[in-house]
């Protein structure tokens, strides 16, 4: 079985490949389709993708997972690898990713307050020191110094405060942590 994880954005692609460095994720780099996650919304905008799924043989050999706060488009998949691939999942970040960040800084309760005129990525911007939505120089060294401890903490806390909002298809981060990992934090 092979692994295609596609994000929608290139905090989610940080984000993704911190869990791979960290070993936190459950899939090894040689698990994964192309040896990495992709930044891509579709299949057809990467033509790596269909070049690596259109070496692998057999069927239901390929499984997606799509991560991303907007994941309401159609996956495409085209005709040739509709019997490659085993399943597709959404691994959703609604509102946005930054809600790692105000987790991580205790500052759920004040988003709350706010969250109905302000985003997450406007809530850090004036709240987190350094906080640069646009400089994923910033993102990377934030959640690259974290322990893994606490990125897992994080990521439960997430599943916790947004389980209510998620949409019956969509998986949470967790999804993609070893299981020894989430039972020891």
């Amino acid at each position: 079985m092979k692994y295609l994880i596609m994000t929608e954005g290139v905090d989610e692609l940080t984000l993704i490949n911190i869990l791979i460095e960290k070993n936190i994720l459950k899939y090894k780099k040689s698990d994964l389709l192309y040896l990495t996650p992709i930044h891509a919304r579709q299949m057809q905008q990467k033509p790596a993708i269909m070049r690596s799924i259109r070496q692998i043989s057999g069927e239901n050999i390929i499984e997606i997972f799509r991560v991303g706060d907007n994941l309401t488009d159609l996956f495409k998949i085209p005709k040739e690898f509709k019997t490659k691939i085993k399943s597709v999942h959404k691994v959703c970040t609604l509102p946005e990713l930054e809600m790692l960040i105000i987790i991580n800084e205790n500052l759920v309760s004040d988003f709350e307050k706010v969250k109905s005129k302000e985003s997450p990525s406007k809530f850090c911007s004036h709240r987190v020191k350094g906080f640069s939505k646009n400089v994923n120089k910033w993102y990377k060294d934030y959640l690259g110094n974290l322990s893994i401890k606490q990125i897992v903490t994080d990521l439960k806390e997430y599943r916790r405060i947004k389980k209510k909002s998620h949409d019956n298809d969509q998986l949470f981060l967790t999804c993609l942590i070893k299981e020894s990992i989430l039972k020891k934090y």
